[in-house]
């Protein structure tokens, strides 16, 4: 009986503890960080380009080959025909062999555009209207990854008419379907800032979408930055409504512009303005509403002004896009860059 009585006693003990412990505080669920963390990119792609015309582009390659998980070849194009066009094949396989012997993770895609002597806009216009012409790309496409055993395909058609950018989305449906059974993915290149364009439609369509953030000004307008800091937070914030974080790339270039008073302005290769500038006695000096590096010169008398995207306008833009965890960064292109930005390009930075 004494140790019955002892048990009671011990149960009724526990009952109490029980009953009257402080209860221990159930912490909230953190669901916006947790899906924060699950779209977030940990690995982000980093892309450039390369062509087959000079020496140039396949050099900086060579130099740099293992810095990239994607390159891009300016391979084909849409003719004045409106048929694909291999351009240089001997070409683009000695490219394609130096990657696979120097870096054999990187993924390779060919890029397919509409430029042939100038942007073939009718010629893009009556091939995306057409249901037979469309298949007949896609075909051509489909046959061409294979052929060559390459990752995927990106498309830079530029210039398409708004009347024609449903055709455009469908076009983009019909190749996805094709290839993604092969394996193949599909990148497209937008404006950074084109009413006209179905940018969420293009988004839902394809893997990734390349923003390609430069030429606020260009050869064809008045002289100005190329990619300002303000205007890149503003494309930055438009894009990310129509576009998700995970197949966002931020397009940024390496390149100059030459204005003369009164003239349009000339496309050059950061060496030749980086010449330029030695040439005349100048050095860049970074203007600091938009952030972008320029210097002046005269010739013959008529006042010019560079403006330059170079390893600071890099910098500055990863910066602001940081905020965003984008899918990648894609700088265009190889042969025409600072030497200085290969630091700066594949360097995670800060985020403000």
């Amino acid at each position: 009986m004494k140790w019955l009585w002892l048990a009671v006693v011990l149960v009724t003990v526990a009952v109490i503890l029980l009953i009257y412990a402080p209860k221990k505080a159930i912490a909230p669920q953190e669901t916006t960080s947790r899906n924060a963390e699950e779209t977030k990119v940990t690995n982000p792609l980093y892309i450039s380009y390369v062509i087959n015309t000079g020496q140039a582009s396949f050099e900086s390659l060579k130099a740099h080959a293992g810095l990239f998980n994607l390159v891009i070849g300016d391979w084909l194009h849409l003719n004045g025909q409106g048929l694909v066009v291999e351009d240089n094949p001997q070409r683009q396989k000695e490219i394609l062999q130096f990657i696979r012997v120097t870096n054999k993770q990187a993924k390779v895609f060919a890029m397919l555009n509409n430029y042939a002597r100038g942007w073939q806009i009718d010629e893009t216009k009556a091939m995306l209207e057409s249901k037979e012409a469309r298949a007949k790309t896609i075909t051509f496409v489909s046959e061409y990854l294979k052929e060559n055993n390459l990752d995927g395909i990106s498309l830079d058609f530029e210039q398409i008419p708004q009347g024609t950018q449903k055709d455009y989305v469908l076009f983009l449906t019909e190749l996805v379907k094709e290839i993604r059974p092969l394996n193949k993915e599909v990148s497209v290149h937008v404006p950074a800032d084109d009413a006209s364009w179905n940018y969420s439609g293009i988004a839902t369509a394809v893997d990734s979408v390349i923003v390609m953030i430069y030429d606020e000004h260009l050869s064809t307008t008045e002289a100005g930055p190329i990619a300002s800091l303000s205007w890149t937070e503003s494309v930055l914030k438009k894009r990310s409504k129509d576009t998700p974080a995970n197949k966002l790339i931020i397009g940024m270039g390496n390149y100059a512009y030459d204005w003369a008073d009164g003239s349009k302005g000339s496309s050059i290769t950061f060496a030749r303005a980086d010449s330029m500038a030695r040439e005349y006695g100048k050095r860049l000096l970074t203007d600091e509403v938009s952030q972008n590096n320029f210097f002046e010169y005269t010739e013959n008398g008529q006042k010019h002004i560079v403006w330059v995207l170079d390893q600071y306008s890099v910098a500055m833009q990863k910066r602001v896009a940081s905020k965003y965890a984008p899918l990648g960064y894609a700088l265009f292109r190889l042969g025409s860059e600072d030497p200085q930005v290969w630091q700066i390009f594949t360097n995670p930075g800060r985020r403000d």
